[in-house]
């Protein structure tokens, strides 16, 4: 059975930005416990957070019938179906081991996490975030899992890289972020209406409540890179209202 590639499509992208080995993702798994006389069996399932169909169907090998024990693996809350051939071990999520950033990589890709996620995490904005949103060079999606929803919005391969950077330092914590240079850039991208400093300046500071002293901490250039990216009259008066605003 040919292992389905969950995995290769973050290693595609992060080769590009850091060194990175797969192996930071994916471990062999070279023992199964099995258990002898009368201890009652548990369903073994693999050692790693996420994991595909084929090394879950490995794990249960010694049964006739792996996909019933699938079945009640997934029953009885042992693991998570995020979508089709890919699962996860709810623990290793609930206990921190797991980021839902690296699902968020893992579902599809090429992605990384932005928008108001990103702005969130870096405390930019106050408001707590529901869904998990990212950006895709590939077709707008959404995933409905039974851990939340998760958003992909697209756009062109030239803007894609600008500003995506590799974020967390656990083994399973690591995925593909935007900078917040990059997380500001992508909703002025999205936001229609915004050809001016002002009205780029009422949309930070008033709609998504960024306070000032924040956008100060940007980087100008590397943002003014990012906006080169894309032609979007809202870059452009972003990127000037940040040179005035760190200048």
């Amino acid at each position: 059975m040919r292992s389905l590639p969950v995995f290769s499509c973050l290693y595609r992208q992060a080769k590009v930005i850091a060194n990175l080995s797969i192996g930071d993702y994916t471990s062999s798994m070279s023992t199964i416990p099995r258990h002898t006389g009368s201890v009652p069996r548990i369903d073994p399932i693999p050692a790693e957070p996420i994991f595909d169909y084929v090394a879950l169907s490995e794990a249960l090998s010694q049964y006739r019938r792996p996909r019933d024990r699938i079945t009640r693996l997934l029953r009885t809350g042992r693991i998570i179906r995020l979508k089709k051939g890919l699962y996860c071990r709810p623990d290793e999520l609930s206990n921190g081991v797991l980021h839902r950033g690296v699902i968020a990589n893992l579902l599809y890709g090429p992605s990384y996490v932005s928008l108001q996620t990103a702005l969130s995490a870096y405390g930019m904005i106050p408001e707590e975030v529901v869904h998990l949103t990212s950006i895709t060079t590939g077709k707008a999606k959404r995933y409905n899992t039974p851990i939340g929803a998760y958003l992909y919005r697209a756009v062109s391969p030239s803007y894609y890289w600008r500003g995506v950077r590799i974020v967390g330092g656990e083994r399973y914590g690591r995925h593909m972020c935007a900078s917040p240079e990059k997380a500001v850039a992508d909703i002025v991208y999205f936001t229609p209406g915004l050809r001016t400093e002002q009205a780029v300046a009422d949309f930070l500071f008033d709609d998504l409540r960024i306070g000032e002293e924040e956008l100060c901490r940007l980087d100008a250039e590397a943002f003014a890179h990012i906006a080169a990216g894309a032609n979007k009259p809202g870059l452009s008066a972003c990127s000037s209202l940040l040179r005035e605003l760190t200048g």
